[in-house]
């Protein structure tokens, strides 16, 4: 009976033992398991805050974009608007250009005229003072005329 008593304490010892043993384990697998719980907690919460910055950091790539693709109409646009406001340059400065040569022309074009001018009134003078002269020369031959008529008939 003694031998069966040991064993019977023995046996109760280890049972004792591994139920303490299992009962330190599954203190310490509750407390890993609460650890692991919050840790997913906190993981949950930290992938919601990285969730909702990713969605603004979509939602501002799409600002982004919307503003990158009216910015690339904008500048297509004025560089429509330089190419046309450089044709229109090119063209008033041909245009000018053109004017300018035919404002020279037409002052040259003047000067000819003036000098032509010039040279007709010096003729038109010169005829006006040959006709004075031919006028006088007709006037004394008709004065000498009509002297010698009256000396004529006088006789």
């Amino acid at each position: 009976m003694d031998s069966q008593k040991n064993v019977d304490d023995e046996r109760i010892e280890m049972l004792e033992r591994l139920i303490r043993e299992a009962s330190d384990t599954a203190l310490e697998s509750e407390r890993k398991y609460e650890e692991a719980s919050r840790k997913l907690i906190i993981t949950e919460e930290c992938l919601e805050k990285t969730e909702e910055k990713l969605e603004a950091a979509e939602s501002a790539k799409k600002q982004v974009q919307q503003d990158a693709h009216t910015l690339m109409s904008k500048l297509k646009a004025q560089q429509r608007s330089s190419d046309q406001t450089t044709q229109r340059e090119e063209s008033y400065e041909k245009t000018i250009r053109d004017l300018n040569a035919r404002l020279k022309a037409a002052e040259n074009r003047n000067h000819q005229l003036e000098d032509e001018v010039d040279k007709l009134q010096k003729e038109a003078e010169h005829l006006r003072d040959e006709l004075m002269n031919y006028k006088r020369l007709y006037r004394s031959a008709q004065e000498d005329m009509d002297a010698s008529r009256h000396a004529t008939r006088a006789s």
